[in-house]
């Protein structure tokens, strides 16, 4: 398939809204909802976050870390909380960032 769909995976909880090349997740817009309450939009490359997005992070999503995605890791960004400052989760170093990802984020890519 490719244009604008959607792919639900029930077995996960997860959908996937957005732009599809040659079946695979890939286009300038989409957006992923995890079972775990975090929801990617941004830019995707073969069914992998690729390029500028926003994660939003459980509860409510006020929290979030935009940035530069490659490979469903953070290359670079900011953490933005809603009151301005930075969230305990992740008051540390860009390093410690990046672990946050590759640890909650990537589990729930495991199927693609």
């Amino acid at each position: 398939m490719t244009g604008r769909g959607r792919l639900e995976f029930e077995e996960k909880r997860m959908i996937y809204e957005g732009d599809f090349l040659n079946g695979l997740m890939s286009g300038p817009r989409g957006i992923m909802q995890f079972s775990n309450g975090m929801t990617y939009e941004g830019e995707w490359l073969e069914d992998q976050f690729c390029g500028e997005g926003i994660l939003y992070l459980p509860p409510d999503g006020k929290n979030m870390i935009k940035g530069t995605w490659m490979e469903c890791g953070l290359v670079e960004g900011t953490v933005v909380h809603e009151s301005g400052g930075i969230p305990d989760l992740v008051q540390r170093s860009p390093d410690d960032i990046k672990f946050l990802v590759k640890t909650k984020v990537k589990p729930y890519l495991q199927y693609l």
